[in-house]
């Protein structure tokens, strides 16, 4: 296992002899510099040098500053204390009593505005020590070279973790640069967990004596009754059918499910009748999803503000009880879906798998590799080894089985009284098999009557509050059960996802080409004011001159060099 990077980086090095073969001779007569392949070499072997536990537990004295930036969600547990922030929790503690490290936050933001203030930080050129980046952001830093070497450091990473990335090949060989170094290390998750679910209100169905819906035309038929006759029963016209705000690609609040409904898979590269891969945000079934939300928004169905609105104000709607219907993935339920039921103790949420226009369920659209962000450190970091100690720690903390150190944590800690926000961590890293298998677990445990063989103090807790919501109806405790055990929940339906193939995978997963790097963000900015421009009533003939210019602004020779990729792997 230890040499495995040190042979990913040889392979990366290959290739990039290969495409240095005719550039070697420098201008003018000068020495030509050495090749980047042969400056990979050295890091390649340096990798090889696989760290004991004792260096990777190692607690730095004296105590280091490392710089980072946060946005932030509300706690999923309601027993947080109300004046907790990123720089008072209890994750900046932890770091410093387990590894001497000093979080200093640079910036705090919530959610709804963290994209937009990274980009302004990327764009600023000063980057914090450590930071979690996408996949644009990410391509963005590497082409700027503003990102550290972390060919080294990778060995301080926990053995779980590193067989976990290596296990497909191609994604630390997405996360190298043109000189074969590592410059990022993945945060994956398991495929199956982008599955977008359709989330309905229950006892809305119940009073206005409706079915739960069977094909796309029978959900917006319930949507269109959600909004006309009064299911709240405050006796205002106040509803929303289906909750939508305007990043239309959201994994929460987002539209992407309707139009999968449609066959029509954004930001996606699927197989045509030729074979050849064909980008989604073109399709002729896109044409059909759009003009399907137009129709919607004539109807009323979705939010007339929608375009206007971002994550925070749409989860508002849905928090404060005006939303009926809205689609998201697994985890949808532990927030903020439990925060409805904090407000209102008789709403209740189903979950129900993607419906088809042509009736039946529809397929989600799945990456292969879903990389859900980049950690990075900025050039130049003096140690670069402080991120790999810092995932080690967030993946140990949040472990089952294989937990190596938490039990050196102050157990006051970990309590959410005690401002431990589990996911409030600057960078991120998790077993990608940890939810399905505490799925199958505690299911089990339930249905054997007894937590006798559950082991992980996390199984535990969460049995627990299956129990205690027999007795003691609450959002807390629903939304853990409701998102990760219910088996008409979030990942007991992800799961169906898997085991019946509702899915359609993106057959895409190379890194970004020359042509993306240079048209992907303009085409990508044109086809969302279009896409909103048809959805609140622009003549559906846009979208047909969409895709002529999308093709002639670059995005033919983006679908030229995907297709060259693709064939390259047959």
């Amino acid at each position: 296992m230890k040499r495995s990077l040190a042979l990913l980086l040889a392979a990366v090095l290959a290739v990039s002899m290969l495409s240095a073969c005719g550039s070697q001779k420098a201008p003018d007569g000068e020495v030509a510099e050495k090749p980047a392949a042969t400056q990979a070499e050295g890091t390649a072997a340096a990798a090889t040098e696989e760290k004991n536990e004792e260096d990777v537990w190692k607690v730095y004295e004296p105590q280091i500053d490392v710089s980072v930036v946060g946005s932030y969600n509300v706690p999923e547990d309601g027993v947080v204390p109300k004046d907790t922030t990123l720089e008072n929790q209890a994750w900046v503690q932890i770091a410093k009593d387990q590894l001497g490290i000093n979080l200093k936050y640079d910036w705090a933001v919530p959610a709804s505005q963290g994209a937009e203030k990274l980009d302004v930080t990327i764009a600023a050129g000063k980057i914090p020590d450590v930071l979690m980046v996408d996949e644009s952001q990410f391509e963005l830093l590497k082409e700027s070279d503003m990102l550290g070497d972390l060919s080294e450091a990778y060995q301080y990473l926990l053995e779980p973790i590193r067989t976990m990335l290596e296990e497909d090949p191609t994604l630390l060989k997405q996360c190298t640069n043109e000189k074969g170094e590592l410059v990022a290390i993945p945060y994956i998750l398991n495929s199956y967990q982008q599955s977008q679910l359709i989330y309905i209100r229950e006892d809305w169905l119940e009073k206005l004596n409706l079915e739960v819906p069977q094909s796309m035309d029978e959900l917006i038929a319930v949507a269109e009754k959600f909004v006309t006759e009064d299911p709240d029963g405050n006796g205002k016209d106040d509803t929303i059918g289906i909750a939508l705000y305007k990043e239309l690609y959201a994994g929460f609040g987002g539209a992407k499910g309707i139009m999968n409904g449609f066959g029509a898979y954004p930001n996606m590269w699927t197989r045509n009748e030729d074979g050849k891969l064909a980008c989604g945000d073109v399709s002729p079934e896109m044409r059909e999803a759009l003009l399907a939300l137009q129709n919607m928004y004539k109807a009323g169905v979705l939010d007339p503000e929608y375009v206007a609105l971002d994550s925070n104000k749409m989860t508002e709607a849905v928090v404060d009880g005006r939303a009926g219907i809205v689609l998201g993935e697994w985890w949808v339920p532990a927030w903020p879906l439990n925060l409805s039921i904090d407000n209102n103790p008789n709403a209740r949420w189903k979950a129900i798998n993607l419906v088809s226009s042509e009736g039946g369920v529809a397929k989600t659209g799945l990456n292969h590799a879903f990389v859900g962000a980049y950690n990075v450190i900025r050039k130049d970091m003096e140690h670069p080894e402080a991120l790999p100690k810092l995932l080690n720690l967030y993946y140990d903390t949040l472990a089952s089985t294989e937990s190596e150190h938490k039990q050196f944590i102050d157990p006051e800690l970990l309590k959410p009284e005690n401002r431990f926000v589990y996911n409030w961590f600057p960078v991120r890293m998790e077993n990608c098999y940890a939810t399905f298998e505490q799925f199958d677990l505690v299911n089990k445990a339930l249905e054997e009557g007894t937590n006798a063989n559950l082991t992980d103090k996390a199984h535990l807790k969460i049995y627990d509050q299956c129990k205690n919501l027999e007795e003691n109806f609450n959002g807390t405790d629903w939304g853990m059960y409701y998102s990760r055990i219910a088996k008409d929940g979030g990942i007991g339906l992800s799961d169906k996802v898997h085991q019946e193939k509702l899915y359609v995978m993106n057959e895409f997963y190379g890194s970004f080409t020359e042509s993306m790097r240079m048209y992907q963000g303009v085409l990508d900015t044109m086809r969302d004011e279009v896409y909103h421009r048809i959805i609140t009533g622009a003549p559906i003939e846009e979208f047909d001159k969409f895709v002529e210019e999308w093709y002639n602004m670059g995005g033919q020779d983006i679908t030229d060099e995907v297709n060259a990729w693709y064939e390259a792997q047959k």
